[in-house]
């Protein structure tokens, strides 16, 4: 074998070797999540683009399968049974959970935290004129809660 042919296979060790660890860190390692737009109930919200919605029966809860676990809850006050958005809230958000601080959350949503699980968070995003909001929930952690958060546009 001569230096050339030596000198090629290390060099072609080396790429699959490369390659091999980008893959590795994007598929098993980056915490991207993809995402899409869908609306529920005029409400739009960024989801994880591979969830699928399924509206619970006998409840305004959307859920969905898959990796990320999500559960989205809108709410308008002129199509609801209940009275005011606080009420909305203290139906969803139970005594098992408390409230968390998160500084990059806007201004109208607050969020938080299963007692016993950090990584299952709920975020109520409520409009400036509060007769609309929603809750978005995910057992993913709170990057993915906030990202979701963040995303949510009321209709006009």
């Amino acid at each position: 074998m001569n230096n050339k042919s030596l000198v090629l296979i290390v060099i072609g060790l080396g790429v699959c070797i490369l390659v091999t660890g980008l893959m590795y860190d994007y598929f098993f390692v980056s915490n991207t999540v993809f995402m899409k737009n869908q609306t529920f109930e005029d409400i739009n919200v960024s989801v994880p683009s591979e969830s699928i919605f399924f509206k619970n029966p006998n409840s305004d809860m959307y859920s969905s399968g898959g990796a990320y676990g999500v559960w989205v809850i809108p709410f308008n006050l002129n199509n609801s049974s209940y009275s005011s958005v606080d009420d909305f809230q203290h139906e969803f958000i139970k005594e098992d959970m408390s409230e968390i601080n998160i500084s990059n959350l806007n201004d109208n949503a607050k969020a938080f935290v299963l007692n016993n699980s950090k990584n299952d968070v709920a975020v109520i995003i409520t409009n400036d004129e509060n007769n609309m909001a929603i809750i978005v929930r995910t057992t993913n952690g709170q990057d993915l809660a906030v990202q979701m958060a963040n995303s949510v546009l009321f209709p006009n």
